[in-house]
């Protein structure tokens, strides 16, 4: 396939076969796995974009200049873009970050969140009396690909010259988006940073409408945006009003709306700025620490309590992120105790199972803790573990996710002489990753040479070498327990 600086990625055009079906009118270039949201029937679409694709986009977005030769080169100009968006009154702790210390980028982003968003609403309600908690209902899926442009030049510019902006740096972008997903103009590809990176260009136009409209009519205001959830303060009804009829008009221009559901007006700021899964399981979590830290080998609360803690957290507030948080705090705090070999492990692990399967952002977590259970325990009971988790999942659709997981725990205990039990990893992505003869995405649409071969979407030497046991740092994203 290539890297980056390669010709293929570079020039996509002079590649294309020009006697297959034109790309853009394709529904098949992707690779899409949904990931479930709420271990019942909501599921979110997470999109694996072409590579040829991905990279020409990004190509595209850092190294050409705008055709109309009025803003140089194009990165430049997106940089200058969202520095005029910016705003003293509308603070958005939402652009994507590379990282620069230790933690990967998802970590710091994490963290920013909760310095920028979480922490500074709180800071707030000693300058502002209310605040209104709202989002965009259905963000990404509602994003009109013609409004990339109009965020980079001005809807109305845009509107009144379409000859001129149709050919522009960002009517490029917008034509490259569409014909990566079936010339679709609502949508954008969800679960990449690059398609993050798309999203707060539009998002910035929108603070950028919304300060200029209010200018008008509100003065004594503060909003925090991270992505497209807002935290608004002012110190009186009228002004919530305001700014949120005015919020629904600039939204609307734009084909969003605002998302009822989670919408409240508080006066109680700080309370109502801690999530309330955290509010729950901080008496807990202080308790269990005290037990753990403290109490004699004989006064600790047991594993198998301080689990079903966390199953009865998993029930009152399914799927939330106080879940993951309090299994990662578990296994630090406990692996000595998990490495030894228990009587009690099948049922340490049957609650595991119950957590993980219930609420999908804890499988890792989940994985990595059974991985240590197992540790002591003969290849035989493992594999015997891996089967039934994996017939608990087969029921349930769109398993791709659980699968990459679960296949992480099957290298553990199947070696080559283990026989895995029929209609075990059945999944798409999984078979295609494993099947060399199979590519993930399909290739005849551009011109390659008869040797090409699709490099394998794992790096198999390091998957050879992949450790029997799983690391730390497979799912630590923080790298220190800063969160708390």
């Amino acid at each position: 396939m290539g890297t980056p600086n390669t010709p293929s990625y570079r020039k996509l055009n002079t590649i294309i076969n020009p006697h297959a079906t034109k790309f853009g009118d394709r529904d098949d270039l992707n690779h899409t796995i949904y990931i479930n949201k709420d271990g019942k029937h909501t599921w979110r679409p997470l999109t694996i974009i072409n590579p040829f694709l991905y990279m020409d986009l990004v190509d595209f977005i850092t190294k050409n200049e705008d055709s109309s030769k009025k803003h140089g080169n194009g990165w430049e100009f997106i940089k200058r873009r969202l520095n005029n968006f910016k705003s003293d009154k509308i603070h958005c702790a939402s652009i994507p970050i590379e990282s620069k210390t230790q933690k990967s980028d998802k970590g710091e982003t994490i963290l920013t969140w909760w310095e920028l968003f979480e922490q500074q609403t709180i800071s707030k309600s000693l300058d502002y009396s209310y605040c209104l908690f709202t989002d965009i209902s259905n963000f990404y899926p509602s994003i009109y690909t013609h409004s990339i442009p109009w965020a980079l030049y001005g809807k109305d510019i845009v509107k009144n010259n379409l000859k001129d902006y149709n050919k522009s740096f960002g009517g490029e972008i917008d034509k490259k988006i569409r014909k990566m997903q079936h010339n679709q103009t609502n949508g954008i590809p969800q679960g990449s940073v690059l398609m993050n990176f798309i999203a707060e260009i539009i998002l910035g136009y929108i603070d950028f409408e919304l300060a200029k409209t209010l200018e008008k009519y509100v003065d004594d205001y503060y909003i925090i945006r991270y992505r497209d959830d807002y935290r608004i303060f002012t110190n009186n009804l009228a002004d919530i009003e305001t700014i949120s009829k005015h919020l629904q008009k600039v939204l609307l221009e734009l084909n969003f709306n605002l998302g009822s559901a989670k919408t409240f007006v508080t006066r109680d700021i700080i309370m109502d700025t801690i999530k309330k899964d955290k509010l729950y399981w901080e008496p807990y979590r202080t308790m269990i620490k005290t037990s753990v830290k403290c109490g004699k080998d004989n006064q600790k609360i047991t594993l198998q309590k301080h689990l079903l803690e966390i199953l009865k957290l998993s029930k009152n507030f399914p799927n939330s992120g106080m879940i993951m948080k309090s299994l990662k705090e578990f296994y630090d705090d406990r692996k000595s105790e998990l490495s030894e070999l228990r009587s009690d492990y099948r049922v340490l692990i049957s609650i595991l199972a119950d957590i993980m399967f219930d609420n999908p952002n804890s499988i890792s977590c989940c994985i990595i803790i059974i991985s240590k259970i197992l540790e002591n325990t003969d290849k035989e009971e493992g594999r015997k573990v891996v089967d039934k988790l994996f017939r608990k999942y087969k029921s349930k659709a769109n398993t791709d996710y659980v699968e990459i997981w679960l296949h992480r725990l099957a290298i553990m205990v199947y070696d080559e002489t283990s026989k895995k039990p029929d209609g075990l990893f059945n999944s798409i992505l999984y078979t295609k990753i494993l099947d060399e003869t199979t590519n993930l995405f399909p290739v005849d649409w551009i011109l390659l040479s008869t040797s090409y071969k699709e490099p394998p979407i794992i790096d198999k030497k390091m998957f050879e070498n992949m450790k029997t046991k799983i690391i730390d740092s497979e799912i630590d994203v923080l790298n220190k327990d800063s969160y708390y």
